[in-house]
């Protein structure tokens, strides 16, 4: 689904992602972790076509986009959420839902549906979604009323919703309760059953570990390890990058 091979971005002398190379398997739920400036962030960036690399290559569903903007990575079925939340803050909370859905292209029928009823089925499949992620009650307020967390349950309902079967998301678990978080990995969880296939940065360690079957960990823009969560958990050099001393 995607390769990055030897990714290399510079910011002057900093060396944000360091001919850094791994896969994304399709269908699968993979975690990125690192400590605070491991270039995690950057690497979505790049990956996403926000940012340019200064080499190195991205291959999505077999294409090298290296070169790519990204208005047309996304039409490739990529899309990501953002450590700080991207709503419609004015808009109501349904019609955050609407606008990517628009932006989603039709199946052949719809294309032949008058207005009033092409609007009826966007709108009908725009509940359909918050009710997935349990804010379907929330639909008419203005999304700038939603907690912190329903922001963020919006956010990856909104990605959904462009059909991308490649989603990105930039720490989902971060500063929310536990009953968002449980609504959060059910909901990742259902999607990977239904196909979706996932890269997630996070750092909250039980929910990435209990959620992904690969982890991929950064220090310094390299990769230093990628395993499964039990190696990554054992693994001397990733317990280094963290607390700058080796496991007893």
């Amino acid at each position: 689904m995607l390769k990055v091979q030897n990714l290399h971005k510079a910011f002057g002398g900093v060396k944000a992602v360091n001919h850094c190379s791994f896969t994304v398997e399709k269908g699968s739920i993979t975690g990125m972790i690192g400590p605070n400036g491991a270039g995690k962030t950057t690497m979505f960036d790049l990956i996403t076509g926000l940012m340019e690399p200064d080499e190195g290559h991205i291959i999505i569903k077999g294409k090298n986009v290296t070169s790519h903007p990204a208005h047309k990575r996304a039409k490739m079925g990529i899309a990501r959420t953002f450590q700080a939340i991207r709503i419609f803050s004015e808009m109501k909370t349904l019609d955050n839902i609407v606008v990517a859905l628009k932006d989603h292209p039709e199946k052949m029928y719809q294309a032949f549906l008058p207005l009033k009823k092409k609007q009826k089925k966007i709108e009908e499949r725009a509940m359909e979604l918050l009710k997935d992620v349990g804010i379907a009650d929330k639909a008419h307020l203005n999304a700038a009323e939603l907690s912190f967390g329903q922001q963020k349950l919006l956010e990856i309902a909104r990605a959904v919703a462009t059909g991308a079967d490649l989603l990105l998301l930039d720490e989902p678990a971060a500063g929310i309760n536990l009953t968002l978080l449980n609504q959060i990995r059910d909901y990742i969880l259902k999607l990977n059953k239904e196909g979706k296939t996932f890269l997630i940065v996070e750092h909250n360690m039980p929910f990435i570990m209990g959620i992904s079957e690969k982890i991929i960990v950064l220090d310094y823009g390299q990769e230093i390890a990628v395993g499964t969560p039990e190696k990554i958990q054992n693994s001397d050099r990733v317990i280094e990058a963290y607390l700058g001393k080796k496991k007893e």
